[in-house]
């Protein structure tokens, strides 16, 4: 079996509904988020804050619009992409933010997920600056006709929408310290395409991190997330930035190493990073941030 014949394989005993499934598995967007570990929950000061902790949005002040794109492994049929756009609305309101994230198999499955968010800021004597910030989600699971690889018969799934929420708070104390944890999958939404198969269900989880700005040029931060097998499996991450125009990332999760760097200009942000994984080889991703208007 090639290579590539064994990594479509792999790829549609995960994708096919079974009790044992899981669907939206641990999605990473925004290359800088990538290349820093995911431990962006407490600072997520671009769009895809979205994802990461919409607390975040409470401080960004100029609307922009990111684009991403992932390279999971480099397998062909797979592809991930993601756009978010956060745009600042009345300081009573504070900042809005929507994205959408697909996942897609060629000819068997896709998986989008469409946020909706929002993030304002208050001051809390004693405490600081303190954020919070809500998702709603919107998921929907949608199969393809197609042959199973095994008995080779012809397979309709059909697809399935659900409803979840995601909240989030960012705590900046006086000083260089951020600190920022969600809940996500509020709701706990499940799928079920198999009779009988017990459906897989989007858990309730906490993720979150502690950041440290070091310097004006550079940070570290340390926190947790879950992974492929639903556990918390600690992270750091940190980042360090030349002349204001270049930043190299890197950090541990899961005991996999990610890394990946960054060019910034006064008009746009380009980010790259990688993960790696022990069997599988390296995910690469990039992504483009593009301010708009001045701050507000």
């Amino acid at each position: 079996m090639t290579r590539k014949a064994g990594f479509l394989a792999l790829l549609l005993a995960f994708f096919v509904p079974s009790a044992g499934g899981a669907y939206f598995d641990r999605l990473e967007t925004g290359a800088r988020a990538v290349a820093m570990a995911k431990t962006f929950h407490a600072l997520a000061d671009d769009p895809a804050a979205v994802y990461w902790n919409p607390a975040g949005l409470a401080w960004q002040r100029r609307a922009a619009v990111l684009l991403a794109h992932n390279r999971p492994y480099v397998v062909e049929d797979l592809s991930i992409n993601f756009a978010a756009f956060a745009l600042p609305l009345p300081p009573a309101f504070g900042t809005a933010g929507v994205g959408w994230h697909r996942t897609s198999l060629a000819g068997v499955v896709s998986e989008d997920l469409f946020f909706l968010s929002a993030g304002r800021q208050t001051s809390i004597p004693m405490l600081g600056e303190l954020g919070i910030g809500i998702t709603g989600k919107v998921f929907r699971v949608g199969y393809s006709d197609f042959r199973d690889f095994e008995t080779l018969e012809k397979v309709d799934y059909g697809s399935q929408t659900k409803l979840a929420a995601d909240v989030g708070a960012i705590v900046r104390p006086r000083g260089d310290l951020r600190i920022g944890a969600i809940l996500r999958n509020v709701g706990v939404p499940a799928f079920e395409f198999v009779g009988g198969g017990g459906g897989t269900r989007m858990e309730a989880e906490v993720e979150g991190s502690i950041t440290y700005l070091w310097n004006e040029a550079s940070l570290v931060s340390g926190g947790f997330a879950t992974n492929r097998r639903g556990d918390l499996s600690p992270a750091i991450g940190g980042e360090v930035l030349f002349f204001d125009v270049f930043a190299l990332r890197s950090g541990i999760f899961d005991h996999e190493y990610w890394g990946g760097f960054g060019v910034l200009t006064g008009s746009w942000f380009f980010d790259a990073g990688f993960a790696t994984h022990k069997t599988l080889g390296v995910s690469y991703t990039a992504s483009i941030t593009v301010p708009i208007g001045g701050e507000r």
